[in-house]
């Protein structure tokens, strides 16, 4: 297993709201994010990517998908072999948006100048053609 696929396993989700509540665990990780875009262009994924680690970033992109859709792709991401239901992950999600949406400040909060795509319907093909538009257009 590659290391970002290593990322996504069931066993880390479940813990990283815990690990992010730790102050100097977050500044360690933002500091070496910023350090690592100082020497080229990156794409970087997180909550509070474009409010917090690169608020200065010239594209912005918040992908979002309904709740149903994010669970089924999440469960895909644990694996064949995770024993996680899908309702549970309904429920984990919903639990860690509502957290993220009122009890930190920075995180779901979308900048103004965030392009905002719904990916409920969407392959992967199709979004990446979305990003690449705004991009072309800009």
């Amino acid at each position: 297993m590659r290391f970002l696929e290593r990322l996504h396993i069931e066993e880390i989700s479940k813990k990283i709201s815990s690990i992010s509540k730790i102050e100097n665990v977050r500044k360690q990780v933002i500091k070496h994010q910023r350090k690592i875009a100082e020497k080229k262009n990156i794409v970087v994924e997180g909550r509070d990517i474009g409010t917090v680690v690169f608020p200065n970033a010239k594209y912005k992109f918040f992908l979002t998908a309904d709740i149903v859709e994010r669970a089924r792709r999440r469960k895909k991401q644990f694996g064949e072999y995770s024993k996680i239901d899908i309702s549970e992950i309904i429920k984990n999600l919903e639990q860690r948006d509502y957290k993220d949406q009122h009890c930190l400040k920075t995180l779901l909060q979308l900048p103004k100048d965030t392009f905002l795509i719904d990916t409920t319907n969407n392959t992967i093909d199709e979004i990446t053609q979305k990003i690449l538009r705004v991009i072309k257009l800009s």
